[in-house]
């Protein structure tokens, strides 16, 4: 799946404010219709309705081609010329995998989308982000990774030391669904860390956790996808990164990692969400 880029001249939206009671992501929203819109002249794709937002707000109208009058209770948004991702609706749930395989980022203060009705009642809906590219930013297409069965076969010894999956029936239970099935995530097995094997757990700080790893320099890591597409990308896979390197992009593509070296006695994880004591990011240690 790729990610479309395109160069657009300036864009020009005049419309009423959006309205919050007004679900403009539901399948009416081509429909909309408010008198004000009537008004406004030199209008561009009549058959489309536009929705603009920065971070002063959002509006709802047409784009047009030059403004000589505004109508009473409209408002006028520009964006100006650049390149630009376009975004099919359908693409949304896959964007940060599409823009992780890429030197493109995203500046996500404005934007704009654009929704027509066609004739047969189907509904074409695209969104388009500002992008600039950059050389320097992670591509997860360039990271190295380790050969398919060692990586494969790495994971298992990784979750076998850090993670109790077999002590019950609901442990067992989650780890298969997450072996086969490529459902949930590994930090859900967390709380399920081996002391029985001697792994002692510990919450960190995120800049805690950015000194211990800035100190091991080279890392192996990886991470689950948001999307079946980013869950088939990382699959199988082990990534070897400068530390560094790795925490000045992993926002890029992920924002939960499995971080360990090859000895296999630490892992530090995060995770999207705080654990019961708190934290995001935790250390497993073999004592």
């Amino acid at each position: 799946m790729r990610l479309e880029i395109c160069k657009l001249d300036e864009v020009i939206v005049i419309g009423v404010l959006e309205d919050l009671n007004f679900d403009s992501h539901d399948d009416d929203y081509a429909q909309f219709y408010n008198p004000r819109l009537t008004g406004i002249e030199h209008v561009l794709e009549p058959e489309k309705i536009f929705e603009m937002w920065d971070s002063d707000g959002t509006i709802i109208g047409k784009r047009v081609s030059h403004i000589e009058h505004i109508p009473d209770g409209c408002y006028v948004k520009t964006i100006p010329a650049g390149e630009f991702a376009k975004l099919h609706k359908s693409q949304l749930q896959y964007e940060l995998d599409m823009f992780a395989r890429t030197n493109y980022i995203e500046e996500m203060s404005y934007g704009f989308s654009s929704k027509e009705t066609k004739k047969n009642g189907d509904t074409q809906e695209f969104f388009y982000r500002p992008v600039q590219y950059s050389p320097d930013v992670v591509n997860t297409r360039t990271i190295p990774s380790l050969e398919k069965d060692f990586s494969k076969s790495l994971k298992e010894r990784y979750i076998s030391i850090f993670y109790d999956v077999e002590s019950c029936s609901f442990r067992r239970f989650v780890y298969n669904r997450y072996i086969t099935q490529y459902q949930g995530c590994l930090w859900d097995l967390a709380r399920f860390n081996n002391n029985d094997k001697g792994i002692v757990r510990e919450g960190m700080s995120e800049n805690e956790a950015e000194t211990f790893l800035l100190e091991k320099g080279e890392v192996l890591v990886f991470w689950e996808g948001f999307s079946t597409f980013g869950k088939e990308m990382i699959r199988d896979k082990v990534m070897k990164m400068d530390a560094k390197y790795l925490l000045e992009n992993y926002g890029r593509f992920t924002i939960d990692m499995y971080i360990f070296d090859e000895t296999l006695t630490w892992t530090v994880i995060f995770q999207p969400e705080e654990d019961e004591d708190g934290f995001e990011h935790i250390l497993l240690r073999v004592v």
